[in-house]
């Protein structure tokens, strides 16, 4: 109704969770690798004794070359499930992003995100929750350390000039 759409996760022994991991096993069911970033490469210094420095350790690394290893590498499998309606306190079809997790031995975990939004992507999901952990700390720091509360006085000015002073601070 009002446009705002919402990404929160499902737990374990949610019977929509449950719903959504029985979907992945239907034969029509894709999942999509996500890609790793890649590292992109460091700007070297201004000053020219760290820059050769930073050239020389370039070449060290690079001299050392790494011992391939015969252990598969970790990878993200994404799956999207539109238009789930399972979840009965929920009256707005949900968008599933199930994510699957392969650690190096092959161990499987697996945990689903659940979206407002009917045309989101399954990284661009993820890429919101991300999000989270962010915005919680940002939260945590106003409420505990920007003192609002002592804040008493009505005038615009003084207020403003408190709000400037302590995001300068925070900068």
């Amino acid at each position: 109704e009002y446009h705002i759409d919402t990404v929160i996760p499902l737990r374990a022994n949610m019977d929509a969770y449950a719903d959504v991991m029985g979907l992945t096993r239907l034969k029509h069911f894709r999942w999509e690798e996500l890609p790793r970033p890649i590292a992109t490469p460091r700007e070297l210094p201004k000053d020219l004794v760290l820059a050769k420095r930073e050239r020389k350790r370039q070449q060290t690394l690079a001299a050392r070359k790494p011992i391939p290893s015969s252990l598969p590498q970790p990878k993200t499998l994404l799956g999207l499930a539109r238009g789930v309606t399972s979840w009965s306190d929920c009256p707005v079809p949900l968008t599933a992003v199930i994510n699957r997790e392969i650690d190096t031995q092959d161990e499987v975990h697996d945990w689903v995100l659940v979206t407002t939004a009917a045309n989101w992507s399954a990284q661009h999901t993820r890429a919101t929750y991300k999000l989270r952990a962010a915005i919680e700390e940002r939260h945590r720091q106003y409420k505990c350390f920007w003192d609002v509360l002592r804040l008493t006085s009505r005038k615009f000015s003084l207020i403003l000039a408190q709000v400037l002073f302590t995001l300068l601070a925070y900068t």
